[in-house]
C-alpha cells in the first residue's frame, strides 16, 4: 500500500470498500495462485509460501531443509507484457434491483482481479469508460498501488451514455506490449457487428482477450408482472406496460444477445463470461482462472 493521502469525506466509503474487497480476497486467495500466462520467457525474483495445487516443480527444497516450510519460486516475465482492466461506467451499469448495482458488482471484480494479477508479478493497469476512455491508469506507471485503484474504484459513478466501439478504438491507441485485456460491462448496446475485428486488433497485437458480461437477474429473467414503467437510464425514454405483452419478446432478445457475443467472440478465441450480480463473486473469480488455465 502506498501513503496516499485519503480525503476525510471519502475515508469511510473508502474503508468499506476496501474492508469488502478484502473479505472476497481471503475467501478466493488459497485457490488461485498460477498465472493464466504460458509461454513467455520468466527470471525468478521472489518467494512465497506453498499452496496445495501449485506446481512442485518450482518449490524450493533446500530452503525447506532450513525452514522446515515450503516455498516455490515466483518468476517475472521478461517480455514487455501488461494486464489491462477495461471497466465501463456509464449509467446503465447504475441499475440494481437488489443492494448492488451492476457497476458495484463489476468493480469489486475488477479490484479483485486486479489485486491477484499483481500478486503474481503482473503490471496491471485500470481504464474506465463510457463512450470514450475516462480513467486511464497504466501498468507502466510505477507509481500505481491498488489503494489508487480502490479510490478510484470507490469514486466513480454510473454516468455518460455507453458506446465501447468508440472507447475500444480509443484504448487500442493507449496500449503497447502483449498480455491481457480484460474488459468487464454490461453490453447492453446493440449487437456490434464489428466487436470481432475490434477485438482481433488487440489478438493480433499479442494481447489475450477476455469479455465479461455482467448483468442484473431481472435483465436476465424479466419478474415483472404487474403494469409497470420502465425506463432506459441512458437515454431517459420510458414506456408503461403490461409486462406479459413484452415478456417472450424481451426475454428472447437479451437471449439473443448474449448468444450473439458468445457466438462471435468464440469465433476468435475470446472468452466470454456472462455472470449475475446475485452470483458469487469468488466462484465467478474461480471459473475465470480455471478457464484460462484450462485454455
Amino acid at each position: 500500500m502506498s501513503n496516499l493521502i485519503i480525503p476525510d469525506e471519502i475515508f469511510e466509503k473508502f474503508s468499506k470498500f476496501r474492508i469488502k474487497v478484502k473479505y472476497l480476497l481471503e475467501n478466493i486467495a488459497s485457490g488461485i495462485h498460477k498465472s493464466p500466462f504460458y509461454g513467455f520467457n520468466i527470471e525468478f525474483f521472489d518467494y512465497r509460501q506453498y499452496f496445495p495445487g501449485d506446481d512442485i516443480k518450482y518449490i524450493d527444497w533446500r530452503l525447506y531443509g532450513r525452514l522446515d516450510k515450503l516455498y516455490i519460486k515466483q518468476f517475472e516475465h521478461e517480455t514487455n507484457m501488461f494486464c489491462y482492466i477495461l471497466l465501463d461506467t456509464s449509467a446503465s451499469m447504475g441499475y440494481k434491483s437488489n443492494s448492488i448495482t451492476k457497476l458495484d458488482y463489476s468493480s469489486s471484480l475488477a479490484a479483485c482481479i486486479y489485486y491477484l494479477l499483481m500478486k503474481q508479478g503482473e503490471k496491471v493497469g485500470l481504464s474506465t469508460f463510457d463512450n470514450k476512455i475516462r480513467e486511464n491508469m497504466s501498468p507502466k506507471n510505477k507509481d500505481l498501488s491498488l489503494s489508487k485503484v480502490l479510490l478510484t474504484l470507490s469514486n466513480t459513478k454510473p454516468e455518460g451514455h455507453s458506446d465501447i466501439q468508440s472507447a475500444l478504438t480509443q484504448f487500442s491507441n493507449l496500449i503497447s506490449g502483449q498480455g491481457l485485456l480484460i474488459i468487464i460491462s454490461d453490453l447492453l448496446s446493440a449487437p456490434i457487428d464489428n466487436l470481432g475485428n475490434l477485438l482481433n486488433y488487440f489478438i493480433v497485437k499479442k494481447i489475450e482477450v477476455i469479455v465479461i458480461q455482467v448483468l442484473d437477474p431481472y435483465e436476465v429473467n424479466f419478474p415483472f408482472f404487474l403494469p409497470t414503467k420502465f425506463k432506459d437510464i441512458e437515454t431517459k425514454k420510458s414506456i408503461s406496460t403490461e409486462p406479459k405483452f413484452i415478456r417472450k419478446d424481451y426475454l428472447k432478445s437479451i437471449n439473443e444477445l448474449s448468444n450473439f457475443y458468445k457466438n462471435n467472440l468464440r469465433k476468435i478465441n475470446v472468452n466470454y463470461f456472462l455472470f449475475q450480480t446475485n452470483e458469487s463473486i469468488e466462484k465467478n473469480l474461480f471459473y475465470i482462472f480455471s478457464r484460462q488455465r484450462l485454455k
